[in-house]
C-alpha cells in the first residue's frame, strides 16, 4: 500500500477515502499520531495514479476545519443552559400564552361548542355514541362551562 495523500484531520482523511471507494478504488486510513498530518490515506501501487486526479479533484483545504474557530463546545453549553428560555434562540417574540392569562376566556366557547356539536351529532344525525365518547362529551361540557361560570363572576365582582 502507498500513500496516496495525508491530511490533518480524520474527517478529511475518511471524506477522501471515501470518494476513492465511490470510484471503485480500495483504501484504507493509517493513523500516525506524532506526524504533523497524522492521517494518511493510503492506496494499492496499481491505484495510485488513478487516485492522485481524483484527490486534487476534490480541493480538500485543511484550515477550514480548524475546532476552536467554530467553539462548538461553548455553543453547545450556551445551548443546553438556555434550551428551555422562549424565544432565544429564534429571536422571536415570547408567545402570548406565557404572559396573558386571560386566555382562557376565549378558549372556554370552544370547549362548549365542541361537547354540544357531538351532542347535536349523536341527536340529530342517529350518531351512536360510546362510553369513552360520552365521557369526553361531558368533560368538554363541564371545562367549558367552568370557564364561563368563572368570567361571569369576575365580571360581577368589578
Amino acid at each position: 500500500m502507498e500513500i496516496a495523500s495525508s491530511y490533518k484531520f480524520g474527517s478529511n482523511a475518511l471524506f477522501v477515502s471515501q470518494k476513492l471507494r465511490e470510484n471503485g478504488l480500495n483504501s484504507i486510513i493509517k493513523d500516525e499520531p506524532n506526524a504533523d498530518y497524522p492521517f494518511q490515506v493510503l492506496v494499492t501501487e496499481n491505484d495510485l495514479e488513478t487516485a492522485k486526479p481524483l484527490i486534487e479533484k476534490l480541493k480538500i483545504i485543511e484550515t477550514d476545519l480548524d475546532p476552536e474557530s467554530e467553539g462548538y463546545l461553548s455553543g453547545y453549553n450556551e445551548w443546553n443552559d438556555k434550551m428551555y428560555d422562549p424565544g432565544h434562540y429564534t429571536g422571536g417574540k415570547i408567545e402570548h400564552w406565557f404572559y396573558n392569562k386571560d386566555i382562557w376566556k376565549y378558549i372556554a366557547p370552544i370547549y362548549l361548542l365542541g361537547g354540544t356539536g357531538v351532542i347535536g351529532m349523536v341527536i340529530f344525525g342517529n350518531m351512536s355514541i360510546s362510553f369513552e365518547t360520552g365521557m369526553w362529551v361531558t368533560l368538554y361540557l363541564f371545562v367549558g362551562g367552568s370557564m364561563l361560570w368563572q368570567l361571569k363572576n369576575r365580571k360581577r365582582k368589578k
